[in-house]
C-alpha cells in the first residue's frame, strides 16, 4: 500500500468517526430536549389537574405519545 493510499483511508475514517461523532452529540441534545418538554408537559398536566380537580393518571390516560413517568 502506498502512502497516497493509506492517507486516504485514514482521512475517510477520520471523517466517519467525525459523523459518529456529530451524530451522538445532536442525540443527546435531542433526548436532552425531549426531556424539558416531557417536564413541562408534565407540570402543565398538574396544573389542569389541579384546577380541575381531575386525577393526573386520567390526563395521562388521554395522552398517548407521553412518556412522563405517573406520579
Amino acid at each position: 500500500m502506498n502512502l497516497y493510499l493509506r492517507d486516504k483511508e485514514k482521512y475517510q475514517e477520520g471523517v466517519d468517526y467525525g459523523i459518529k461523532a456529530e451524530r451522538a452529540l445532536a442525540n443527546q441534545e435531542i433526548q436532552a430536549e425531549r426531556e424539558r418538554a416531557d417536564k413541562k408537559l408534565q407540570k402543565t398536566l398538574q396544573g389542569i389537574a389541579t384546577k380541575f380537580n381531575i386525577p393526573v393518571e386520567e390526563l395521562l390516560e388521554q395522552q398517548p405519545n407521553v412518556n412522563i413517568p405517573k406520579a
